[in-house]
């Protein structure tokens, strides 16, 4: 599985400087309707690109989910599904305003706003 997931970063511009899971995980962000509704699209956008960053630094899958929307439920399915047959995800899509779904490869550093402090974190430990 390790060498899976090493096979799918090998020509990725970040391949150096992720973590590397020992098996595949998937962040859920359950409930996107709610939370579509309740915050404005600069907090979205915030917590959207911390998501984001943890989840590439890490290896991880990314998707929105909703019991009550088909596109969340359709999305968190076709990951789940990527990975119990070695299928790729065919909908990508990092926008703040939508569902986010986001294959653990598909994104980069460079297209992620860094959050606030993790230049600061990362020096730290040095």
């Amino acid at each position: 599985m390790q060498e899976r997931t090493k096979a799918k970063w090998a020509e990725h511009e970040d391949s150096n400087k992720v973590n590397y899971s020992m098996v595949p995980i998937v962040i859920l962000g359950s409930k996107f309707d709610q939370f579509a509704n309740q915050y404005e699209s600069r907090s979205k956008k915030t917590m959207c690109m911390a998501l984001r960053y943890i989840a590439h630094q890490n290896t991880c899958d990314l998707v929105f989910g909703s019991v009550r929307e088909k596109l969340p439920s359709q999305l968190y399915r076709a990951v789940l599904n990527s990975h119990a047959f070695e299928t790729e995800v065919g909908h990508v899509d990092m926008n703040h305003n939508n569902p986010i779904n986001c294959p653990a490869s598909k994104d980069s550093l460079s297209k992620i706003d860094e959050p606030e402090g993790a230049q600061r974190s990362r020096a730290s430990l040095d």
